[in-house]
């Protein structure tokens, strides 16, 4: 039997968030699992601010609502094999059993170095959050752009996303040390702590024309002065969240903003990031090597232990952590080699607990993760990158090459020399005609009759093997002769292998002219040729008659 820990949210959460709102509930799982069945164990769980007012507590135990990361510790589904790591909106428990394995979803991309923790955080839900909230304000370089919470996971991406872009980038936050990681290590060109100046002072220094792009984490009364009097003529604002107003129970009645809206022509937009599920490979894509260059850096608040949960979702509401908080669970693999560890059986000599379900660690630590590329890193790096894009092109070259086949097959043409038949059929009965003269050619014409049937026996075996190859092949999977062109041209267009290919071609076609222009220009006669088994029984046949 496994233990399984849930936290619950029994009630709701009623105003003020506290930790007394969540109960620790447990139940036991049978480890006998039926085929297709997965059995995993949560390593990161995530801890985010939308989790207050988004999404409903799970399962008859009402588990809080959130997104794990978590390891396969036992299996009966060959696509989940033993130590695979995966995602799904499991929410706040220690183990989850999956019925069939559809809920599951691997981590669409390498992690490298990275810890998995990031699966949840710079390139999970929030790192996409930050791509397509940015994306929907179409930043334009040299425009201003304002992100409060900018110390946040979100926050922070926005800023270092839109300094990319080539932005000035003014970020709010609520202490000076998070000021201080916005300017000094994210570059942001201004960072302002909320809680010392207003944001008209910081706008005569930062922004004394208006601001053009606005990210809003907070909303409340921060949101309403930006749009009433700090955005430019056409500014556009992207509405992320509201944590300002995510603990309040009544509705806050502000004045009329339409005007202002109408007057500077704003654009304001709200967002799900799930609206653009079809679109996250290319968020991946374009992120994740930024990451693992140090080019996008990102701080994680990490708790440890499962029974830490509550504190860390409260203190997002408190402003006490900086970026995501991820919640750390069961799997650390330092403690596998740690010297407390019984070698063979990995079981605890202090407290028996087995490496991989160690809890007795309380503390928590706060993880910078920069990244510095050496000459080394950047060499394997690279290496790394045109090894994976030769595998495409390979790839690419087999496909093109099977549609080629196909096409050869069904349009084949059988190599049948018509001239050559009727040349036998010229001396057969030229010696037929000498033998009706007395002549004693039998055995010369056998010959040449022989070659013959041997010939036409020839080409029925190649039309038979044609047909087959024909019949063979799905007219669906039947290539069109223009779409030969296309597939040639995609070949010669493959940036690492396609201009050799193009060569090797080139070069073929010249041998080919080169050969064809000799054969016309030099060929003898037929009782001089020793090109092939048929011209020299020819040859032998026609010198014996002479």
């Amino acid at each position: 039997m496994v233990k399984i820990r849930h936290w619950t949210l029994p009630n709701g959460f009623k105003a003020q968030v506290t930790e007394n709102d969540l109960k620790l509930v447990e139940e036991d799982l049978s480890e006998d699992l039926q085929q297709g069945e997965v059995l995993l164990e949560s390593v990161y769980l995530s801890v985010d601010p939308y989790m207050r007012i988004h999404g409903d507590p799970i399962g008859p135990h009402k588990t809080m609502f959130g997104e794990a990361c978590l390891k396969v510790i036992k299996t009966r589904n060959g696509e989940f094999p033993l130590g695979t790591l995966v995602l799904t909106n499991s929410g706040w428990r220690s183990h989850y059993l999956s019925k069939d394995g559809k809920d599951l979803r691997s981590i669409p991309y390498d992690l490298g170095s990275l810890s998995p923790s990031v699966s949840l955080g710079v390139l999970g839900m929030p790192g996409l959050t930050a791509y397509f909230g940015l994306r929907i304000l179409e930043p334009k370089a040299g425009e201003i752009c304002v992100v409060n919470g900018a110390a946040g996971a979100v926050g922070s991406l926005v800023g270092q996303l839109a300094k990319q872009k080539g932005l000035t980038v003014i970020g709010f936050a609520g202490s000076d040390e998070k000021c201080n990681w916005l300017t000094n290590d994210l570059k942001f060109d201004y960072a302002f702590n909320y809680k010392k100046i207003s944001l008209e002072d910081a706008f005569k220094k930062a922004a004394p024309k208006g601001v053009d792009v606005f990210f809003d984490n907070v909303g409340g009364d921060f949101f309403h002065e930006m749009v009433t009097k700090h955005m430019a003529p056409h500014g556009r604002v992207s509405i992320c969240g509201s944590i300002s107003n995510y603990n309040d129970t009544e509705k806050h009645k502000f004045p009329q903003i339409n005007m202002d809206i109408l007057m500077h022509e704003l654009t304001i937009r709200g967002f799900m990031v799930y609206s653009f599920a079809k679109e996250y490979d290319t968020a991946f894509s374009d992120m994740v090597p930024l990451v693992k260059k140090g080019e996008l850096k990102f701080k994680e608040t990490v708790f440890e232990g499962f029974e830490k949960m509550p504190a860390a979702f409260v203190g997002l509401f408190k402003g006490e952590n900086t970026a995501g908080v991820v919640q750390e669970t069961l799997y650390d693999l330092k403690l596998q080699d740690c010297t407390a560890m019984e070698p063979e059986e990995g079981f605890c000599t202090v407290c028996d607990c087995h490496w991989l379900q160690h809890k007795h660690i309380t503390y928590e630590y706060v993880t910078d993760h920069i990244h510095i590329r050496s000459n080394k890193d950047m060499t394997l790096v690279d290496i790394d990158r045109r090894i994976t894009d030769l595998r495409n092109e390979e790839s690419k070259i087999q496909d093109i090459y099977r549609k080629l086949v196909r096409f050869l097959h069904i349009n084949a043409i059988l190599p049948v020399n018509d001239d050559f038949i009727e040349y036998l059929q010229y001396f057969i009965r030229e010696e037929q005609m000498k033998q009706s003269a007395g002549a004693q050619n039998t055995e010369i014409i056998g010959s040449l009759e022989s070659l013959r049937d041997d010939y036409n026996k020839e080409m029925g075996l190649y039309k038979k093997t044609l047909e087959e190859q024909k019949n063979s092949i799905n007219p669906s999977q039947s290539v069109k002769p223009d779409e030969i062109f296309i597939l040639v041209e995609t070949l010669y267009e493959l940036p690492i292998t396609g201009k050799q290919i193009k060569q090797q071609v080139d070069g073929i076609r010249i041998g080919q002219t080169r050969s064809s222009t000799q054969r016309e220009t030099f060929v003898e006669l037929p009782t001089k040729a020793a090109s092939s088994k048929v011209m020299l029984e020819l040859k032998e046949i026609v010198s014996t008659q002479s």
